[in-house]
């Protein structure tokens, strides 16, 4: 049975495998195309692990209130963990995921 195990391991350990998400979700984000080249399974790996991201990303962009900038500040760093490019892809990526509805 295979209660418990969310997630492909792509014959790789974790700390491998995480970093080889970080950085397909680097290279998509960075994409021009908004595509990469890449086997099927690390694709469906990589789709709920970016999606998670970009909803972090617009949830600090849509703040209202008395704490936005505070959690701004803390949904951005949470989006940027996970990637290598850091936080500043965020600000000139942010326009393309705008009117999205997935994420």
């Amino acid at each position: 049975m295979r209660h418990l195990k969310a997630h492909r391991k792509l014959g790789r350990t974790t700390e491998h495998r995480m970093s080889m998400l970080r950085n397909l979700a680097t290279s998509l984000i960075n994409a021009d195309k908004e595509h990469i080249v890449t086997t099927t399974p690390k694709a469906k790996e990589l789709r709920p692990f970016i999606e998670k991201a970009i909803t972090l990303a617009k949830k600090a962009a849509n703040l209202e209130g008395d704490d936005t900038v505070l959690r701004g500040v803390h949904l951005r760093r949470q989006a940027a963990a996970f990637f290598h490019a850091g936080n500043g892809t965020f600000k000139k990526e942010q326009s393309r995921f705008r009117g999205k509805r997935r994420g």
